[in-house]
């Protein structure tokens, strides 16, 4: 079943943080009493973070660099990651191999080629604390375009160490997305070293990329394991309408650009029907657009009305969406940071079970979730 959103907006009240000048956002909602608390800013157009297990993280800059986020405070200097990365194109996601604490393997998605003719990679390098080595391009998108848009380039290791990869339809060329000779609007699973995954659904297909887990998907920048049923869960921008959630099993097709609830920017309609035989409906869809950037579950102890559910930052709206559950079926969908007034770009649930999130802007900030202080 589909089910179109209706949103709850919540009031935020700024108040001044306990400890001096950083600013903290107090917010209450039928199901919780939290703040919002500068960690850190300062930071240029942040995309993702990633926590580590000796308890640092890294967040990954647009330009190619990484911050250090170490006993809770930014580290002076970016790190160079010496990834040749395209301008406007960008570094986005970052993830640490499963065994990161022996092997030191961190994996970066992130846009390369020329300004007119320009492709997503996947490269890995060691980290040890304070900077990259020995860094290699471990897969090449076939995804060329022209225009430096779409992208997706969400990366997360999945239970048996393989890599998952989203990769947007590059805006200009949606057709191909359902074209299995070609990595444009889909989602690759890869080996650690970028060789495909022996057991993927297309491997045997002919003239299909072996790489390719499914397809058919515009735009997904958010992407996430159930915490229980570990069911690949997404986010996916639409185009003018049709933002979208989906769970997403090997070898499915979820129509991008034959079935959509979206329109054309012109306001030409896209398909004749949202729905075909065939095609993977979504799980919920967005009327009018919201630009859904990330996905986490909260499976933390503070916010026991949260647990399970789902929250889901947006550029376009510049809300943070929190998705209650019934199942694979979302019942409910509140705004939350309704007065914040700014894009979103990523959120997390840190290992200290608070959830984090990254503004986007040249200014960027990390943002921290967590019940009320009683001072």
């Amino acid at each position: 079943m589909i089910y179109k959103v209706t949103s709850i907006l919540l009031s935020l009240a700024a108040v001044t943080s306990a400890h001096g000048a950083d600013p903290v956002f107090i917010e209450e909602s039928e199901q919780a009493h939290f703040q919002v608390s500068l960690v850190a800013d300062g930071m240029e157009f942040p995309w993702d973070i990633e926590f580590l297990p000796d308890g640092d993280a890294l967040i990954s800059e647009f330009d190619g660099t990484l911050r250090i986020l170490r006993d809770g405070a930014l580290t002076p200097d970016p790190v160079p990651t010496g990834l040749a990365i395209v301008e406007r194109g960008g570094l986005r996601s970052i993830a640490a191999h499963p065994n990161f604490a022996e092997n030191g393997l961190l994996y970066f998605c992130y846009a390369s080629g020329a300004q007119d003719a320009n492709h997503t990679e996947i490269a890995r390098g060691r980290f040890d604390g304070a900077t990259i080595s020995d860094t290699e391009v471990i897969f090449i998108a076939d995804n060329e375009a022209e225009d430096r848009a779409h992208y997706s380039c969400r990366l997360l290791f999945d239970d048996d160490g393989k890599l998952i990869a989203t990769l947007g339809d590059r805006r200009h060329r949606p057709d191909d997305s359902q074209n299995l000779a070609n990595h444009v609007g889909v989602v690759i699973r890869l080996n650690d070293d970028g060789s495909p995954a022996a057991d993927n659904p297309f491997v045997d297909t002919p003239n299909a990329r072996p790489e390719i887990f499914a397809y058919g998907i515009r735009n997904a920048q958010g992407a996430v394991f159930h915490p229980e049923t570990r069911a690949l869960w997404i986010s996916e921008h639409g185009s003018l309408g049709g933002d979208e959630v989906n769970v997403v099993r090997a070898g499915e097709n979820f129509g991008w650009p034959i079935a959509t609830f979206g329109i054309d920017y012109s306001g030409e309609e896209l398909t004749d029907t949202p729905l075909l035989d065939g095609v993977t409906p979504p799980l919920f869809y967005w009327y009018p657009s919201v630009a859904p950037s990330s996905l986490a579950f909260y499976t933390g102890d503070d916010f026991p009305k949260w647990k399970g559910d789902a929250f889901m930052t947006t550029l376009g709206r510049q809300r943070l969406l929190r998705l209650e559950l019934n199942g694979e079926r979302i019942i409910r969908v509140d705004e939350l940071f309704s007065e914040l007034d700014v894009r979103l770009r990523n959120i997390e649930m840190g290992p200290d079970g608070a959830l984090y999130v990254l503004t986007d802007s040249g200014d960027g900030r990390l943002l921290k979730i967590e019940p009320v202080s009683p001072e």
